[in-house]
């Protein structure tokens, strides 16, 4: 039995993106939500959740409070590429990276690491690492470094 024009899967796939480019476009000059912007310029890679799809696409809810901890951790949030070439304005950026450390960093929010200001984007944005995994690659050794010295601290402190 052959399948009608109309109960054809390419056709509802085709609906299905109208419908969602309908949901998600802005006039000219507008600017979109930061939620859409995550959905539209994050969770592809990152997925809604932050989980990502390790060890290409870092897991947000593991590593994104650790980054503010370290130098250079925050200037490499607005440097990624998905972030620094995202096609949106940098107070659309700004409120993008806040908003997912709002979802997926709330220890670094309870410690007021988190918000980055327009300023900052600014200008980290305009400044990128010549290798940005090799930027990666420096922070993750900072942070095991800070790992490592958390975990000296708390046994010294269970020893007085």
């Amino acid at each position: 039995m052959q399948q009608s024009s109309a109960d054809h899967p390419l056709r509802w796939a085709a609906l299905a993106a109208l419908v969602a480019s309908a949901a998600f476009s802005t006039p000219a000059g507008a600017e979109h939500t930061a939620q859409a912007n995550f959905l539209l310029h994050c969770a592809g890679c990152h997925r809604i959740d932050g989980r990502g799809f390790e060890p290409e696409v870092p897991d947000l809810t593991r590593e994104l409070a650790d980054m503010l901890r370290v130098p250079g951790g925050r200037e490499y949030l607005v440097q990624v590429p998905g972030a620094s070439q995202a096609p949106v304005s940098d107070a659309e950026l700004t409120a993008l990276i806040n908003l997912v450390v709002e979802r997926f960093a709330p220890q670094a929010v309870a410690r007021g690491e988190a918000v980055l200001t327009l300023e900052e984007v600014v200008r980290h944005r305009a400044r990128k690492p010549l290798d940005i995994f090799a930027e990666r690659a420096r922070l993750l050794a900072l942070i095991e470094q800070l790992g490592q010295a958390d975990a000296l601290t708390l046994e010294q402190e269970d020893t007085e």
